[in-house]
């Protein structure tokens, strides 16, 4: 309370608000409005303010009643939610157009598939086509991770070998450090296989790796460790959410700045970064920690100014899945064959094409459709169709999963196989599970499309 407005001055308030506020609480009226101030420390915070004129009997205003509240936590809530909206948009928009541009991306890669196939392998040509296709392959990775951002698409995990991922990515890592920092791995032999997404794992050890380039402008090393470890109870006693268990554990140090005991706690925090706006999003942790809670993992950082950091990422081993991916490995020149009657149906006509001529080199009849209204009729009318393989975006008044318990209640036991570039606003039924779990995404290879119908035909349980 009192008479100097110079009080409510800051260097941080426009002149016309000011002037705005002293004409109204002159006037007799009561303001109210925000001001972004600075502490005596330096550091900058938000305040709500009241201000309203207090007169003597005669109606002078002889004093003002000033009300303040430190709004900050308030503010950077409203700011991260304005930030996690304008996420959602980019992510809505690039489902919108994930499914066309996986088509595309599907009608090349299936034709390169075709074109090797029909070459021979010391042929000059298959070298332009292995060039061609790893580009489209590139391309279909760049929209699978921009999906997988804004956590919309499927997230597939398969069981992996860490060691081989990090060795695939070095000459990556390497080029994207300068020339004064070295790059180091330490892989430990025999190391257990962990089910997770491998895309998701390669933006992980990028994100981790460029940060550690930041932290080094003047040089230093980045190192790569990787091992087996077991955590018991004693172990976990400090994280509560972390389960003992058999681990693969992931080091990646650097020899950098380190990072400020009083940021440690925030450097996850979506939005949060020291960087220069130009040079950071505040996104690349954040996007770290996601993918490690996904993959039921775990992750630390430890960290001292001057010397550097070390995230430590713990991936529990996969047990169950091990001995598929070993067989999975084993390489098969062959692809599985059939006699069986397909229907394809895709709004696509080039991927329908594709897909024909695919399974009917491997010895499948095939009947091809372009819409779920025409793959009804068919259904109807020729019960020797032994598996629907259908897109799940389509133009007409059915999606694919749609078509999928429409079809199953035609032909009860019929064999279902889906696939989809994007099914992530898709809302579901819970009939429809079955059929999730197993859709193949686009763009898809010859032989994962040969492999999946033979297991569908197979192994497949059809809705009896």
């Amino acid at each position: 309370m009192g008479q100097y407005n110079r009080l409510l001055r800051t260097e941080y308030t426009a002149g016309k608000e000011y002037g705005d506020l002293w004409e109204t609480v002159n006037a007799g009226k009561y303001w109210r409005g925000e001001f972004h101030s600075k502490h005596k420390n330096g550091s900058l915070y938000w305040e709500s303010t009241l201000v309203s004129p207090i007169t003597d009997k005669d109606g002078t205003i002889t004093h003002f009643l000033v009300v303040m509240e430190d709004i900050t936590e308030r503010r950077q809530l409203e700011s991260h939610l304005r930030r996690s909206q304008k996420m959602e948009v980019v992510g809505e928009l690039a489902g919108g157009i994930a499914h066309d541009f996986n088509n595309l991306l599907g009608i090349i890669i299936g034709n390169l598939d075709l074109m090797k196939r029909k070459i021979s392998e010391d042929s000059k040509i298959q070298n332009n086509l292995e060039k061609a296709q790893s580009a489209a392959l590139r391309g279909s990775s760049l929209t699978r991770r921009l999906l997988n951002f804004s956590q919309q698409s499927p997230e597939a995990s398969s069981p992996v070998n860490i060691n081989k991922i990090i060795v695939s990515l070095e000459d990556l890592v390497s080029r994207s450090l300068t020339g004064k920092i070295t790059h180091e791995t330490s892989l430990a032999g025999d190391l257990w296989m962990v089910e997770l997404n491998t895309g998701d794992f390669e933006d992980m050890l990028i994100n981790l790796s460029l940060n550690a380039r930041d932290a080094m402008p003047d040089g230093g090393r980045l190192i790569i460790e990787t091992r087996n470890t077991v955590i018991d109870h004693i172990t976990t006693m400090g994280d509560e959410e972390m389960e003992p268990g058999d681990y693969v554990e992931i080091a990646i140090s650097d020899t950098g700045s380190g990072i400020p005991k009083n940021l440690a706690t925030k450097i996850f925090d979506p939005f949060f970064t020291t960087k220069d706006k130009d040079k950071g999003t505040g996104l690349g942790l954040a996007m770290v920690y996601s993918f490690v809670q996904r993959s039921k993992g775990h992750i630390s950082v430890q960290s001292e100014e001057g010397i550097g950091t070390t995230f430590r990422i713990y991936l529990p081993r996969s047990l169950t899945m091990a001995q598929r991916m070993e067989e999975l490995a084993k390489p098969d020149i062959s692809l599985p064959r059939g006699t069986e009657t397909i229907l394809i149906v895709d709004d696509e006509e080039e991927l329908t094409i594709i897909a024909k001529t695919i399974l009917e080199e491997l010895g499948y009849k095939t009947i091809c459709v372009y819409g779920a209204d025409q793959a009804l009729q068919i259904l109807e009318d020729n019960p020797g169709v032994d598996l629907l393989f259908s897109d799940v975006i389509m133009a007409g008044s059915l999606n694919g999963f749609e078509l999928a318990r429409a079809a199953t209640g035609i032909r009860p036991g019929l064999k279902i196989l889906l696939t989809s570039g994007f099914t992530g606003q898709m809302q579901n039924s819970k009939a429809d599970e079955q059929w999730e779990k197993t859709l193949i995404t686009k763009p898809y290879r010859d032989v994962e499309l040969a492999k999946r119908i033979r297991d569908t035909l197979d192994n497949g349980d059809g809705n009896e």
